[in-house]
């Protein structure tokens, strides 16, 4: 009876010391679960602190670029409004020049 008494009782204590020794290990791998995300978070938080003053940059180069799309747009026209009077000056001296070489 005793025997059989040992036995169970040998018998828990091995149970529960693969219970600990899981449980040890679950530990461990929480640990490193939870430094991961520390750094994670870490990460964002550094990365999210500078993103409205990037934005606020952000917009301030695209209102920059759409003024200088403006600007360039406004050139163009100038240029061909140019262009335009030299072609038609150019086709009045093709018209025209029969009566300059004439004379």
């Amino acid at each position: 009876m005793v025997a059989t008494v040992v036995i169970i009782n040998i018998s828990i204590a091995l149970a529960l010391l693969y219970a600990a020794w899981q449980l040890w290990h679950l530990k461990l791998r929480l640990v490193k679960i939870t430094n991961w995300i520390i750094f994670v978070d870490r990460q964002a938080h550094t990365l999210l602190q500078q993103a409205p003053e990037k934005i606020y940059i952000s917009q301030q180069n695209i209102s920059h670029l759409g003024h200088r799309k403006q600007i360039i747009e406004s050139q163009i026209q100038h240029l061909q409004q140019i262009l335009r009077l030299i072609l038609w000056g150019k086709q009045l001296w093709g018209r025209y020049s029969w009566l300059i070489q004439s004379k």
